[in-house]
């Protein structure tokens, strides 16, 4: 048995199992006539062919190259889900570790590795901090990101153009949630894209405070015990509360708004769309800060004509985001204009195919017949 082949039945070995597959599903995904195929392969007892590598390599969401490596596959530390996730976990999170990866490789080969680190907090206390404690957090992350009075309008700009956030998203279905990872590529996001635009600010914050905290995480705790799960997820609930709608602006904005001391619903639900928040984070947010009693947020959340008046001004402000980020695809264009990948490659990196590449690059704004995109255009600021 060749080094090489003992490399690559072990490096797919490695990844099918990273994707919870047994032999007769990747068998079944790369029309091989049999698992017994795949057996062989792993044991490095086959030849593999370079068209079934390459279907294998796409199947598993790793790059051709890690199964031809000597060295082990290296994902990094497990995505972290809000909640349990549905069947397909483990290919969702593989993707999301082979996009971060390419992102980043596209990073390096423009030169555009972030300047700034995202700031992080180890010893932050995410089981026991108090609310206090998680709202002045999340003013000071403000400030350290320089948001502004309404975050939500700066925050993915801010957290991807100036941090080196990736920001992915992806149909998760109604009741999907988010997850976050920090690994080699850096630090990561994957957003539901079937979520209103209001409640994607408020997940890319709670998202935030997880990244935020990565090493202060007690990863087996959180894994093991529901309880301790809950309160870290409740502590990210706060801060993204807390950094979305902050104390001072909110407060300069309801004194402006308030005529006679008094809020009308209008002027609620004209507060929530300013701050880019859903109407029920408003509430709550204005309950915990003493505004308005709870009996009252609980009444207006659970009156139909609020609910109503509230769904009548979201159409003008729905849209739905497009899988890979923008920033990945025109750093993979410049890539591609500098000659420093191929056409062929830049539809891989795209997850498309030659024929589909015109589309989709017109999908982000781009001309594959121009010659390449300004750097300047995309710069980090």
């Amino acid at each position: 048995m060749s080094e090489l082949r003992s490399n690559i039945g072990r490096n797919i070995r490695e990844a099918r199992e990273r994707m919870g597959l047994r032999q007769l599903d990747l068998a079944k995904v790369i029309e091989a006539k049999s698992s017994e195929i795949v057996s062989q392969i792993e044991k490095g007892s086959r030849e593999v062919k370079a068209w079934e590598l390459s279907r294998i390599a796409s199947a598993l969401h790793v790059e051709l190259q890690d199964l031809l490596s000597p060295q082990r596959l290296v994902s990094g530390a497990a995505p972290l889900w809000r909640k349990e996730a549905g069947p397909s976990r483990l290919e969702t999170e593989a993707r999301l570790l082979q996009r971060s990866q390419r992102y980043r490789r596209v990073m390096e080969l423009t030169g555009s590795t972030p300047r700034q680190e995202l700031p992080t907090q180890d010893r932050f206390d995410v089981v026991g901090a108090s609310y206090s404690a998680v709202e002045a957090f999340s003013e000071s992350t403000g400030q350290a990101l320089s948001l502004g009075p309404t975050p939500a309008t700066r925050l993915f700009d801010v957290l991807e153009n100036t941090f080196g956030v990736m920001v992915f998203y992806q149909d998760l279905r109604e009741d999907g949630s988010a997850v976050s990872v920090r690994g080699p590529f850096g630090p990561a996001m994957l957003l539901n894209s079937c979520e209103p635009p209001w409640r994607r600010n408020f997940s890319c914050a709670h998202e935030l405070f997880h990244l935020l905290t990565w090493n202060a995480a007690p990863r087996e705790r959180l894994e093991k015990d529901p309880k301790v799960f809950d309160t870290v997820e409740r502590q990210a609930e706060a801060f993204a509360g807390g950094l979305l709608l902050p104390r001072a602006s909110l407060l300069a904005e309801v004194a402006h708004s308030a005529a006679n001391e008094r809020l009308e619903v209008a002027q609620l639900i004209a507060l929530a769309r300013k701050f880019g928040v859903s109407t029920a984070a408003l509430l709550w947010r204005m309950k915990h800060l003493k505004i308005i009693p709870a009996e009252i947020a609980e009444r207006l959340l659970g009156d139909a004509d609020f609910r109503c008046a509230d769904r009548s001004t979201m159409s003008a402000q729905w849209w739905t985001p497009l899988e890979l980020p923008s920033r990945f695809v025109e750093l993979a264009f410049v890539a591609y204009g500098d000659g420093k990948l191929s056409r062929a490659k830049l539809a891989e990196l795209l997850e498309t195919d030659l024929a589909g590449l015109p589309q989709l690059l017109t999908n982000y704004g781009l001309n594959l017949e121009c010659d390449r995109v300004s750097e300047a255009e995309i710069a980090y600021s």
